[in-house]
């Protein structure tokens, strides 16, 4: 007959792996039934077990291991045949930090420009799951983009979701938006982080902003106009003379006089 000492996991936790040692039978560990079966254990031996597990949720867990003499033995003392230790799981510090800039503050309608997003892991752990938003406001037009860190992103410029599937600690991606203006005025773009595995603990540098102001094309066009000769008899030839001149500052097309 052996002596058996029941150890379950709690929930939270799972099994990675074990081992006995010390004096005596050491038995083994069944971590499907949660028994450790010793053969036998002499006077003032020690044994020990130890169990690696690995946590998977967050709270306040205990472990508890009783001991179970086999049929034919009494134990005097049954006040110290259990015993129990409790474990606190947390969240880990995660910090995504969000930059955002833009390739110039202005430039004139419907000219190309570029805006520049950047998502760093500064925290300690490994993130995966990474979702990020940064849709253009309208009056702002999406012409490409390009993205950098590693192939495990994607971009979709119709929703403006960013996705990276892992950023391990130290490392980060960026993200560049080709874009035009489509109508005139001062424009945000907002880069925000929308969630993440583990979720981030530090909201405070999870967004950032560009601004750009779309400018109209400007040309003063100064038109003159001269005859010759101004008097002149019936039936004469005259000649009219018409110049256009562009003052600037923009080339300007299309001109219609």
């Amino acid at each position: 007959n052996a002596i058996v000492v029941t150890d379950c996991l709690p929930p939270g936790f799972e099994y990675v792996t074990d081992s006995t040692y010390g004096g005596g039978g050491i038995g083994s560990y069944s971590p499907g039934t949660c028994w450790w079966t010793l053969t036998g254990l002499g006077v003032n031996a020690t044994v020990y077990l130890t169990i690696t597990a690995v946590s998977t949720n967050i709270g306040t867990f205990t472990n508890t291991a009783t001991v179970a003499l086999p049929p034919g033995y009494t134990d005097p003392n049954l006040t110290n045949n259990s015993a129990s230790v409790t474990v606190v799981v947390t969240q880990p510090a995660v910090d995504l930090l969000v930059t955002k800039t833009v390739s110039t503050n202005s430039i004139k309608l419907l000219q190309p420009f570029n805006f520049y997003v950047t998502v760093t892991n500064i925290g300690p752990v490994a993130v995966s799951n990474v979702f990020l938003s940064d849709l253009l406001p309208a009056g702002l037009s999406e012409s490409y983009w390009v993205g950098y860190g590693g192939i495990n992103q994607a971009f979709n410029p119709t929703n403006g979701v960013w996705s990276i599937t892992n950023i391990p600690p130290g490392q980060g991606f960026s993200l560049s938006i080709g874009a035009f203006g489509t109508a005139l005025g001062t424009f945000t773009n907002l880069a925000q982080l929308t969630s993440s595995m583990p979720a981030d603990t530090n909201a405070a540098n999870n967004a950032a902003s560009a601004a750009i102001t779309i400018l109209p094309w400007q040309a003063d066009l100064a038109v003159t106009k001269t005859v010759s000769p101004s008097v002149m008899n019936t039936n004469g030839q005259v000649q009219f003379t018409i110049t256009v001149q562009n003052n600037g500052p923009d080339t300007a097309t299309n001109i219609v006089v």
